[in-house]
């Protein structure tokens, strides 16, 4: 290729688009959000949340922003190791409404599966199961580890509505 060629070929490619100013402060505020989840404070403030709602219920005080956080990280081994987990699933299990029906619908999903009709589920239902292919990528090798855990919230909580049923029917 002579010079001229060169020459042509870089003025035939368009610049490279420029970020607005919004765009800019958008993925800036994303970085400094990411940074805030990913610190040690914040871990330790959720998992003092969790502790404190096992121990001491009347001292604890509701924060949507770590149960938020609970609930974003809460397949993350490295951000909510096994003993607060346990509390976590506890902590789960007592919900009701529109949350509980989205993470027992995840749980289910890795239990049950009939309820994997789509192939995205199908193909998410594999990948917990343990049947993947040869090249798994860091991003499915988490979703296998959030399924997991998925299966094990789920067992949790069918163990605790179990255990409600139960009592209902020895106190009736």
């Amino acid at each position: 290729m002579s010079n001229s060629d060169e020459r042509m070929e870089v003025a035939s490619t368009k610049p490279a688009k420029r970020k607005t100013a919004a765009e800019i402060r958008h993925i800036h505020k994303e970085q400094q959000r990411i940074a805030r989840e990913g610190s040690a404070e914040t871990q330790e403030g959720a998992h003092a949340y969790l502790q404190q709602w096992e121990e001491e219920r009347d001292a604890w005080k509701f924060n949507k922003a770590k149960q938020n956080w609970i609930i974003r990280h809460l397949y993350v081994a490295t951000q909510i190791p096994e003993p607060q987990f346990a509390i976590a699933l506890k902590y789960f299990s007592v919900l009701t409404g529109k949350l509980r029906d989205s993470l027992l619908k995840e749980a289910r999903l890795v239990r049950d599966p009939v309820t994997a009709d789509s192939p995205e589920l199908q193909q998410l239902r594999s990948k917990a199961l343990g049947v993947l292919p040869s090249h798994v990528t860091k991003a499915q090798a988490n979703s296998i580890k959030k399924a997991r855990r998925e299966a094990r919230i789920a067992k949790a909580l069918k163990e605790s509505e179990s255990g409600a049923a139960a009592k209902e029917e020895e106190e009736d």
